[in-house]
């Protein structure tokens, strides 16, 4: 039986990237609700839904970064990566099964965005530190 609370193997990772990429799919719907109320009730092209899906994505990753390897504790580059690369795949399955577009060049720079950002969340979530009380 293989210990996943002790052990340092790839086993150990899933369940902070599980909670990674449900924050981020949260971070992701959220900012997706305020910018269709913005494009809702304001007048932009077509154009500026595609710049504001991929601001909500890359926005999204790096909070699944952020909180994955906040949890996990190490290893933030590649926690961060491994949290946005789950999160583009949801993202694009979920807008395969909605829209008859398919893969193209708008969905290689979404997971190049992606994997960025849940990189930099990644690292950032390592690298910080909790604030010590002074009171």
């Amino acid at each position: 039986m293989i210990d996943t609370k002790n052990s340092s193997g790839i086993l150990s990772v899933f369940k902070p990237i599980l909670w990674g990429v449900l924050a981020g799919a949260v971070v992701t719907v959220i900012f997706m609700f305020l910018f269709a109320a913005v494009l809702t009730f304001s007048d932009m092209s077509d154009s500026a839904a595609a710049v504001m899906s991929m601001i909500s994505l890359a926005v999204g990753s790096l909070a699944a970064g952020f909180v994955a390897s906040k949890l996990f504790g190490k290893n933030g580059l590649f926690v961060g990566v491994a949290t946005g690369a789950v999160l583009f795949i949801i993202v694009m399955i979920v807008s395969m099964l909605l829209s008859s577009t398919g893969f193209t060049i708008q969905s290689v720079i979404k997971l190049v965005l992606t994997l960025i950002s849940g990189a930099v969340g990644g690292v950032a979530g390592v690298n910080l530190k909790k604030r010590k009380k002074i009171i």
